[in-house]
């Protein structure tokens, strides 16, 4: 009777333990979308900012791949000093050629000593090709094996890539036209001035 009752109390803590564990909230990486919507002209940069939030949920490390949709392309990334500071052999950046799934560009970072906290990755600087809806999504980079956590096991990551919507700087009509009134006030005065 004895094991029984042992047997019933095992099975409610791993009933209660799964339940806390499905609570947990999930930690997160996001691309921050641009703090507004100006225009911007055709071929300028925007920076956009990358955030991780391992709060309660540190991990080694690990990486994503980005890639750009719409009338953008990814031109580069500034690390934050956070980033600088996490172990330099397993944190980089560049295109995401081996990226799996392959994407445009790709980050990694880890650190024995853990990551942990809501923290800035850097800034994600992007190129301006037109107007329209741009988005930057973000995957796993299936290369790191996911994100093992500091004390075992993995760590659930929820990715949240941005789309924002690009409006271009057109050249007036009116200056084309003010332009052109110009040029022919001009050539008016020329022919009275030479009669």
């Amino acid at each position: 009777m004895e094991n029984l009752w042992r047997m019933g109390m095992r099975s409610l803590y791993g009933v209660l333990l799964a339940g806390f564990a499905c609570g947990a909230q999930a930690a997160s990486i996001s691309v921050l979308p641009p703090a507004a919507s100006p225009t911007w002209p055709v071929d300028a940069t925007v920076d956009l900012e990358i955030v991780i939030d391992f709060t309660g949920e540190d991990t080694i490390g690990g990486g994503i791949g980005l890639t750009a949709s719409g009338p953008i392309s990814i031109a580069g990334f500034t690390p934050s000093d956070y980033f600088l500071s996490l172990d330099p052999f397993f944190s980089g950046s560049g295109p995401g050629a081996g990226a799996v799934p392959p994407a445009d560009f790709e980050i990694h970072f880890g650190d024995f000593g853990g990551v942990s906290g809501a923290q800035s990755l850097g800034f994600l600087t992007v190129s301006i090709g037109g107007p329209g809806l741009a988005g930057i999504s973000i995957a796993d980079n299936a290369i790191w094996d996911g994100w093992p956590a500091l004390l075992g096991g993995q760590v659930p990551v929820s990715f949240n890539g941005t789309q924002f919507n690009i409006t271009t700087v057109p050249v007036p009509a009116a200056a084309w036209l003010f332009a052109s009134a110009l040029g022919l006030l001009g050539g008016l005065r020329r022919r009275l001035s030479l009669r």
